[in-house]
């Protein structure tokens, strides 16, 4: 572990667990971010799936051409040149088809990411200071006397903070960021301008969740193309950085190596 001392909150177990953790949600976002970046390159070989998609419908391999011809669907059109145009739309349809949902896929893996790092966020900082979430508790709850007798109004508010602290994944990523940066100052990537699209700001993560919803349970997958789909894998990475950002500089945390390399060791030794 790595703590500098900025806070001297919470016991040096905690610290040490938090130390992992941080470096351990740390190594997701990087995996994630390499991933989404990956699949994203694949659109830029679409006109090969395009034309592979033309030459087998054009040959018959795929069997639309058949359909086509066979069964006379189109009035009028009972050759293969007169059904080209169709069949290339088709292929074009084809390549636009896998770059939506390429790009859908990259906003919802990407969100998720971001989704994660925040109620991480929250929760390690709560573990380190759970006095200062105190006041996010229902103060209006009804205690029974006897549970206040038998516990102790301290542990009633460690019960109670727990169960707050473990339902946190329930609210909205925006929420959570909004909570977050409530007890813990945000801080900014200082080389990202605000022009960037990367750039964090809640309103922006609210704009984001909202089309990551569209895109699952509403009807916006079909307007999703690469540049949105980049956009936003861009904007929710860097959201999800900068929750671990203002964690780690509000506490002093550095990451720690023997977490982010624990896979390549053990790969070393087999």
């Amino acid at each position: 572990m790595d703590v500098k001392g900025q806070s001297t909150a919470g016991s040096s177990a905690t610290f040490d667990a938090v130390s992992t953790r941080l470096s351990a949600v740390f190594l997701r976002i990087a995996i994630s971010q390499s991933i989404v970046s990956s699949v994203l390159e694949v659109p830029q070989s679409f006109d090969v799936v395009r034309e592979r998609a033309l030459e087998s419908h054009r040959s018959g391999q795929s069997g639309m051409l058949d359909i086509l011809l066979d069964r006379e669907i189109i009035k009028g059109l009972s050759s293969k040149n007169q059904l080209d145009p169709l069949l290339e739309a088709i292929a074009l349809q084809t390549a636009v088809n896998a770059e939506v949902a390429i790009s859908a896929a990259a906003i919802v893996l990407s969100h998720s990411t971001a989704d994660d790092a925040f109620t991480e966020a929250c929760q390690m900082a709560i573990d380190l200071e759970p006095g200062e979430w105190i006041s996010e508790l229902n103060m209006k709850r009804t205690v029974s006397l006897k549970t206040l007798k038998e516990k102790g109004a301290d542990m009633v508010f460690t019960d109670e903070l727990r169960f707050y602290r473990d339902g946190l994944g329930g609210k909205s990523v925006v929420k959570r960021a909004d909570l977050l940066f409530a007890h813990v100052p945000i801080m900014l990537h200082s080389e990202i301008p605000k022009e960037d699209v990367s750039y964090f700001r809640l309103s922006r993560l609210k704009e984001m969740d909202e089309l990551r919803h569209n895109i699952v349970h509403e009807d916006g997958l079909q307007k999703v193309r690469l540049k949105e789909g980049t956009e936003a894998a861009l904007f929710f990475h860097e959201a999800a950085h900068t929750a671990l950002r203002s964690l780690a500089n509000n506490y002093g945390f550095t990451l720690e190596p023997k977490v982010l390399f624990k896979n390549l060791t053990e790969k070393g030794k087999s």
